[in-house]
């Protein structure tokens, strides 16, 4: 795929138990758990166009007022459009 072209090679630092993300009857699927931070912008974008990324941010003040700076900070960091930002 285009957007992995010139990702770099990586090392395998630990293995985990089966996932079963897909529901408990079904069988665990393989999965690679890699930082964020070490993929490229185009992976980033790819990886969000298949399934958005969900953020959760715990503040002690007022969390609509932060909505704004975080989700423009989350699109500087992370190269992705942010929205559906939510207060609970």
């Amino acid at each position: 795929m285009e957007e992995f072209a010139d990702e770099p090679e990586r090392q395998i630092i630990g293995i985990v138990g089966d996932v079963r993300d897909a529901g408990l009857n079904n069988d665990p699927r393989p999965n690679m758990y890699m930082p964020q931070a070490q993929q490229s912008d185009a992976v980033n974008a790819f990886e969000a166009s298949l399934a958005p990324i969900a953020w959760v941010v715990r503040t002690r003040t007022s969390p609509a007022a932060l909505i704004p700076v975080i989700e423009q900070e989350l699109t500087q960091v992370a190269g992705v459009p942010v929205s559906g930002a939510r207060c609970f």
